[in-house]
């Protein structure tokens, strides 16, 4: 199992709860000028670059902590496809 994320605010460290990761991000985000990042999109981010790293969907949902692939598939851009497209047409 894999250790919580510690906060050092009050009285010695204790688990950092949802909504407090979730005000770091806005903090970190509004200072970097990207106030459209949300959690979410992060959580997002990080399985993408798995599967673009060559892990398998059952090794990121488990990750992610779902139960079933259906969560974790979801489907191709446009942009993906197209690059898939490309990729063929490179084969010799």
């Amino acid at each position: 199992m894999m250790a919580g994320i510690l906060s050092q605010r009050g009285r010695g460290p204790k688990r950092l709860t949802a909504s407090g990761i979730g005000q770091v991000i806005d903090q970190y985000a509004y200072l970097a000028k990207l106030p459209q990042l949300h959690p979410h999109a992060l959580r997002h981010t990080f399985a993408k670059n798995m599967l673009n790293a060559g892990e398998g969907l059952e090794m990121v949902a488990e990750f992610l902590g779902h139960k079933r692939l259906d969560t974790t598939r979801t489907k191709p851009t446009e942009q993906e496809k197209a690059r898939a497209v490309e990729k063929l047409s490179w084969r010799k």
